[in-house]
């Protein structure tokens, strides 16, 4: 690999520990799920945030051709923008948690249309993507900014990858195929 990128990676990763040790966590994992796998889920969504986070930082550094300044700039925003999706999905879940609860408790029609009505806006907001185009835009020109914008799906595609292998992982199924397992 060039020194450019390993550079790169070892910053990010950097940026990327300290930033989950400053994260504060409950006993019970995050949105208070518990049982006896709390504490290895937070473990293992942990170091896939962090693989993820890695990633996106290289791989759209590397399509931009950004200098070793703009790409940790870009490292932090994506840093924001995971954190403003966890946030989302917390929310989300939580709010569907108190969906189940009147539906269970067989609450009025009116009390469990209007927390139906919260959660399907949570689900299907999509702000985060426009707060990192935000974020970027303050050391990213437009092109660089629509460059960005045309590489996120295909980037997304291998992330999704990255999260399936670790559900297999979780679920203590190994690597999936075509999978060495060296990161």
């Amino acid at each position: 690999m060039k020194p450019r990128i390993l550079a790169l990676i070892a910053a990010t990763l950097l940026v990327s520990t300290s930033a989950l040790a400053e994260r504060p966590r409950g006993p019970a994992g995050p949105g208070g799920r518990e049982g006896p796998f709390a504490e290895r889920r937070e473990e293992i969504r942990e170091r896939v945030e962090q693989k993820i986070r890695t990633y996106l930082t290289v791989e759209l550094s590397g399509r931009l051709a950004l200098d070793q300044k703009r790409a940790l700039q870009l490292g932090d925003a994506v840093q924001r923008h995971m954190d403003r999706m966890h946030e989302r999905r917390e929310k989300t879940r939580a709010e569907a948690d108190k969906l189940r609860e009147l539906v269970e408790k067989k609450a009025p029609d009116a009390q469990v249309k209007a927390q139906l009505d919260t959660v399907v806006g949570l689900a299907g907001k999509d702000d985060d993507l426009h707060a990192f185009l935000a974020d970027t835009a303050k050391f990213l020109n437009v092109t660089e900014q629509a460059k960005l914008a045309l590489s996120m799906p295909e980037i997304m595609r291998d992330v999704h990858r990255l999260v399936k292998d670790a559900r297999r992982e979780f679920r203590g199924r190994g690597p999936g195929p075509g999978d060495d397992g060296e990161d």
